[in-house]
């Protein structure tokens, strides 16, 4: 089974074509493949990954998209108690952001959110995933009903140990506190994400 892999190893960068299954195998012992690269299988034409014991096949969802809509006091509170935008997927599954909204219900009071915002991380986790705290900080003061917009943050390589990201949800951070406001207002968060399964 013929495997191609790009890969940053221990010993370096790792840019090896075509390998056979038994010098990924021994590459794996020699630990020079790192929990997480993604490998292409030339035979099966699928992608596999390597999860810390063996290559397993991704499996990439379709697009999906989660709604839901936080009062004022769990925004004004999300940088102690984070907001779950996507629940959990279960085992060896990791949600991969791609986008989200986020639309303010105006009441009667505009939010003063603290100057450095909000972020989408992963559960348990500070490193933010997506561009601009999904949209959210583009609200304080507004005193009209206003929709905030963002994608997902270069994330330039970096990785986290797969322990650390599967069956995780994705969850709305403050960055500090505490914002003020929002009396009589709700914000309808709706993130498009899909789930990569490595069952």
């Amino acid at each position: 089974m013929g495997l191609i892999t790009d890969a940053v190893t221990t010993t370096g960068y790792l840019r090896a074509p075509n390998l056979t299954t038994a010098q990924i195998d021994a590459a794996i012992l020699a630990n020079e493949i790192p929990q997480g690269s993604l490998l292409f299988d030339t035979v099966e034409n699928i992608a596999k990954v390597f999860n810390g014991t063996g290559i397993t096949p991704v499996v990439f969802s379709p697009v999906l998209t989660h709604e839901v809509i936080a009062t004022a006091a769990q925004i004004l509170a999300c940088n102690v108690t984070p907001i779950v935008l996507v629940p959990a997927q279960g085992v060896n599954k990791v949600l991969q952001y791609i986008s989200a909204s986020a639309f303010l219900d105006f009441g009667t009071v505009a939010f003063n959110f603290s100057a450095s915002g909000f972020k989408v991380v992963t559960q348990g986790d500070t490193q933010q995933q997506d561009g601009s705290g999904a949209g959210i900080t583009y609200l304080g003061g507004a005193t009209v009903d206003t929709i905030g917009l963002s994608a997902a943050a270069s994330m330039n390589g970096v990785g986290l140990p797969f322990a650390d990201m599967q069956n995780k949800s994705l969850d709305l951070l403050g960055f500090a506190g505490p914002s003020t406001g929002g009396t009589g207002c709700t914000v309808k968060f709706t993130t498009v994400y899909n789930v990569l399964d490595y069952n």
